[in-house]
């Protein structure tokens, strides 16, 4: 069963999204998105993601667009 998660990036800079969120165990991370194509806005607003696989110890937050950079965040 999926987990419902909110997820929220703080002070992107304006060059990066869209974002697809990735789901990891440990330091495996899946290779097909659970969620994908979510804006900028949407994540500085907080996303709550219904979808976040079961077992997931990780999301990585991987920009899609010009920035291709991403970052892992721990669910607590």
């Amino acid at each position: 069963m999926p987990q419902t998660i909110l997820i929220t990036i703080t002070s992107p800079n304006s060059n990066v999204g869209p974002f697809n969120l990735y789901s990891c165990t440990g330091s495996t991370c899946d290779t097909t998105p659970f969620e994908y194509n979510l804006s900028r806005t949407t994540l500085i607003a907080g996303y709550t993601s219904t979808l976040v696989p079961d077992g997931a110890t990780s999301i990585k937050i991987n920009s899609t667009g010009f920035c291709d950079n991403y970052i892992d965040v721990v669910i607590n």
